[in-house]
């Protein structure tokens, strides 16, 4: 059973839980750019990796939001 004030105190919580994820999941974008590049540059497996790190941190983000 869910009362009215449950609901009302807890949109924001999760509203703004919402808005953390979304920004995380920008910034993991945004690092896969960047780190694409940078192993290509350098010609660095090890940047590559972290990268892939990325990718993988995208799926993990996009799970939560879902």
């Amino acid at each position: 059973m869910t009362r009215t004030s449950d609901i009302s105190t807890t949109t924001p919580l999760l509203r703004r839980g919402r808005q953390l994820e979304v920004m995380t999941l920008s910034w993991n974008v945004i690092g896969v750019i960047v780190f694409a590049y940078a192993a290509i540059a350098a010609r660095s497996v090890a940047l590559g990796g972290f990268g892939v790190d990325s990718v993988i941190e995208i799926g993990a983000s996009t799970a939560v939001l879902w």
